[in-house]
Order: C-alpha cells, then structure tokens, then sequence
C-alpha cells in the first residue's frame, strides 16, 4: 500500500512512467492534498490501480473516504 500528499503521489507516477521507479502498490490512498483528476489519471496509468482520495485532519483523523466506485467520498459519521 502506498500511502502519500497527492503531490508526491503524482511525482512518483511521473517517476514510475519514466522507468526511473519500479514499485507496484496493490492500493494507493491519497491524502492531505487536492487529489486532481490529472494526478488520479496520472497514478492509475503508472500504478495500475486508481487512488482512493481520503479526507483527513490531524485533530480528527479520517474523516471521509471514497469506495472502490471512486464516485465521492463516505463520511465516517461516527467521527
């Protein structure tokens, strides 16, 4: 699993697309950034697997997450 800013998830698609990185996460979770559709794009090409975009805070944890239907987020209502 990896786990990563959307930023640096981006640049390690870039690096994986290049062949300067050869990683193969089965699960790829997003947070504390803006996960944009070019960066998800970007991520799914290189890693195979579309990134699961999750909203956190520091004070409070998860907050939200997408499914496997990468459709938006769930909240964790007992939060």
């Amino acid at each position: 699993m990896l786990i990563g800013y959307a930023s640096m998830i981006r640049v390690l698609a870039e690096e994986q697309l290049a062949g300067r990185l050869q990683i193969a996460p089965r699960a790829v979770n997003s947070a504390s950034e803006v996960l944009s559709g070019a960066a998800r794009g970007l991520a799914t090409r290189a890693g195979g697997v579309p990134p699961f975009d999750v909203y956190a805070a520091t004070e409070t944890g998860g907050i939200a997450a997408e499914c496997a239907h990468h459709t938006g987020m769930h909240p964790f209502e007992d939060r």
